[in-house]
C-alpha cells in the first residue's frame, strides 16, 4: 500500500454521504477497498475497526476527486456544498 496522508477523521455517516453523491454503492466502495460490506456495517453501528481497514477506505475516498465550482469573481464553492 502506498502512503496515504489523513488530514482529516471521517465518520461512517460521511462516507454514506460520499457514496451517495457519487452514486456508489455499499458493495463497490468495499469491492474497491477490499473489504467486506459487512465491516462497514459493523463500523456504522458502533463498532471500531483497525487503521488499516480505515487506511482502504480512505485510498477509496482519494481516488475520487473533489470538485469545485469556481465563480466568475474566483469564489471557490465546493460541490457538496452546492448539492446541499
Amino acid at each position: 500500500m502506498t502512503d496515504l496522508k489523513i488530514d482529516t477523521i471521517y465518520t461512517p455517516e460521511q462516507l454514506n454521504r460520499f457514496m451517495v453523491e457519487r452514486g456508489l454503492s455499499l458493495r463497490r466502495f468495499c469491492r474497491e477497498a477490499g473489504v467486506a460490506p459487512s465491516v462497514f456495517r459493523r463500523w456504522h453501528a458502533g463498532t471500531s475497526i483497525t487503521l488499516t481497514t480505515y487506511a482502504k477506505f480512505m485510498k477509496v475516498l482519494a481516488s475520487y476527486p473533489v470538485i469545485n465550482l469556481v465563480w466568475n469573481d474566483g469564489t471557490v464553492v465546493p460541490y457538496e456544498e452546492m448539492s446541499s
